[in-house]
């Protein structure tokens, strides 16, 4: 089971890092179904590295117990990677604190960070992006939720009471 364990930690290590590079050099809008590929096309590199890496597992273990300890801590390592990616990729607050570091130590106000983001532009430039992906659309001059839209905000109310978490407009 440890060389399972191992043998995903390398194998998602080496994806991470293609991963990123493809994400630099071929940016894509729908980034998730990008990720899904190349951990999918990453399984064959796990196996490869599994029957490959010399480390020895115990004679009383079942010849099925480490690639398929690999495999499910891969997945695993995936989603935790997926979410940590989303976390900050689309995170507000860690957007902010990359446009503050070009003021660097003498800092600035609330009025230059809106000119910079300004909260208008990027409530827009999301609705469009749900537009685009079939989840609003725009009609008589406002959005309105499509039914694929609706069952995800849905879904997603009832995740924030079964898991007690806050809006934002409830953060305040």
């Amino acid at each position: 089971m440890v060389k399972g364990i191992i043998v995903a930690c390398i194998a998602s290590g080496l994806w991470i890092v293609a991963q990123n590079v493809c994400m630099h050099f071929w940016p894509t809008q729908r980034r998730l179904r990008a990720m899904t590929y190349g951990v999918c096309a990453g399984l064959p590199l796990l196996v490869c590295v599994y029957w490959f890496l010399p480390l020895t597992s115990p004679a009383n273990e079942s010849p099925y117990l480490g690639p398929m300890q690999a495999i499910i801590a891969y997945v695993l390592l995936f989603a935790g990677y997926a979410e940590f990616f989303y976390h900050v990729e689309r995170s507000v607050t860690i957007r902010i604190l990359v446009e503050l570091i070009p003021y660097g130590g003498a800092g600035t106000t609330v009025d230059a960070i809106k000119t910079s983001y300004p909260q208008e532009d990027m409530i827009f430039r999301r609705l469009q992006v749900l537009e685009k992906n079939g989840f609003v659309r725009h009609q008589q001059g406002g959005w309105k939720l499509t039914a694929k839209g609706a069952i995800l905000a849905d879904g997603v109310a009832v995740a924030l009471r079964v898991f007690g978490a806050q809006t934002q407009a409830d953060r305040g």
